[in-house]
């Protein structure tokens, strides 16, 4: 119950709880945090593309290995969060 219905924010011992005992809760967090962290690294990539700020091979090249590692960053960093989050809910 949100705070739109009840009027105040919801208790983090009750998001804990619905990670922890509701699947699809989970899979969502899951699958939306790894789309944010792909968008974003390839948003990066892109950027310094399209910008022209890296035109050639071995930039390109040295940029892919840069988005590699914001991907990866923000993926571990983000999955990290939900399994504290899941084992906080047991």
């Amino acid at each position: 119950h949100p705070r739109f219905v009840e009027g105040h924010p919801e208790p983090f011992s009750d998001i804990a709880r619905e990670m922890r005992h509701h699947m699809p809760t989970l899979v969502v967090y899951l699958l939306g945090t790894l789309g944010v962290s792909y968008h974003l690294a390839n948003g990066v990539s892109t950027f310094t593309m399209g910008w022209g700020i890296v035109s050639s091979r071995r930039g390109l090249r040295n940029v892919e290995y840069v988005t590699y590692g914001i991907f990866l960053v923000l993926r571990a960093m983000s999955w990290s969060v939900i399994y504290a989050l899941y084992s906080s809910g047991a």
